[in-house]
């Protein structure tokens, strides 16, 4: 099985206008916006409990529902108040999303009502499982699994992600 995970420097944080459309072909110029780091691509291995480790770092950018946060950005807080609505993300997550990655090539089901297992730095900070099903094509993805990932390259492994920048089969 071959997947992939990626972060994006343009999602919207810096303003309104902070994003890349892309139609028909991608362009270099697109890439570059999305990836301004002159990264490279890496194929990695992977074993299913090593994905499924890293994906509960990424779920972490979620906020717990159910449970009230107190948010120290107070233009935020001001405006949950005033509409009575909840973030989606995480106070934490919300200026820096280097850490985020998206998977693509399989179906994951994270519950926000659970508590995150990683911190936003990738340190453990629970056992708690938030994402509840890892599927490739339909099958479960089984922790002795092995896969394939395409990623930028791995510089600062966290515990969420361990072992992996070990395991390069192109680069």
């Amino acid at each position: 099985p071959i997947i992939a995970a990626s972060t994006y420097a343009s999602y919207g944080v810096g303003s309104v206008d902070d994003f890349v459309t892309i139609r028909d072909q991608v362009t270099e110029s697109e890439l570059s916006k999305l990836q301004p780091y002159n990264n490279y691509l890496y194929v990695y291995t992977i074993t299913g409990k090593q994905l499924k480790e890293w994906l509960e770092w990424s779920a972490s950018a979620y906020e717990t529902i159910l449970f009230p946060k107190n948010w120290s950005d107070t233009t935020m807080a001001e405006l949950m108040k005033e509409t009575n609505l909840k973030s989606l993300i995480r106070e934490e997550w919300l200026n820096d999303w280097s850490s985020f990655y998206i998977f693509d090539g399989i179906d994951y089901v994270i519950n926000p009502t659970v508590e995150p297992r990683y911190d936003i730095s990738g340190n453990k900070i629970s056992n708690n499982e938030r994402v509840k099903s890892v599927t490739y094509n339909g099958k479960e993805v089984t922790d002795t699994m092995k896969l394939i990932i395409a990623t930028n390259k791995i510089t600062k492994p966290v515990a969420a992600n361990s072992g992996v920048e070990n395991q390069v089969v192109y680069k």
